[in-house]
């Protein structure tokens, strides 16, 4: 079977999130962690955008030159609130681009990033704990020009909690990107 480096990240984050809930959850879980997916600073998308003409190894699916970055300023504890911030960029041509940032059932909006659209959604996900808040939209990225926001979250439930932030191409729903950000919500120090 073969996966598109754009799949094959897909399910590295979702083995990574598993592992990541599994051993929070347990004694000491109360401690908070919080990773992202794109380390400490912002990716890199030059070396990643790729030319769209075929190679004879196949292992080239199209260009990938969108990215996301998703950042927490802090773990909250249980009540408390974080900002959040999202920056999307691309090493291509000016694109269109929509974003969904997904927030668990431990974790609200305060308020969202400007010109998203906020909503909440059943979801069978364990992790999500029955629902999902979402904010949506649309904007414009390019070269040297990146889509940035900023909002913030509310702790709402102790636990693990994970956040996911995917921008697609408006013009070619292959070329797609994904961030996470893990965290365990604990109870507020005294």
């Amino acid at each position: 079977m073969h996966l598109s480096r754009t799949h094959h990240r897909h399910a590295v984050g979702a083995a990574v999130c598993a592992l990541l809930f599994a051993l929070t959850a347990g004694p000491g879980g109360a401690q908070a962690l919080a990773l992202s997916s794109a380390g400490a600073g912002a990716r890199d998308t030059s070396a990643a955008c790729r030319s769209s003409a075929p190679r004879l190894d196949r292992t080239d699916e199209g260009s990938r030159c969108l990215s996301v970055s998703l950042r927490l300023s802090e773990v909250p504890a249980l009540g408390g609130t974080a900002r959040i911030d999202i920056e999307v960029g691309t090493a291509g041509r000016d694109t269109g681009v929509r974003l969904d940032v997904q927030l668990p059932a431990g974790l609200e909006w305060v308020t969202a990033p400007a010109g998203l659209h906020t909503a909440t959604h059943p979801s069978l996900t364990p992790a999500h704990g029955g629902r999902v808040h979402r904010a949506e939209g649309a904007g414009r990225t390019g070269h040297d020009r990146p889509w940035r926001l900023s909002g913030s979250v509310r702790a709402v439930a102790q636990g693990p909690a994970g956040i996911r932030a995917t921008a697609t191409s408006t013009g070619d729903a292959e070329e797609t990107d994904s961030d996470f950000v893990f965290l365990t919500v604990g109870v507020r120090q005294s």
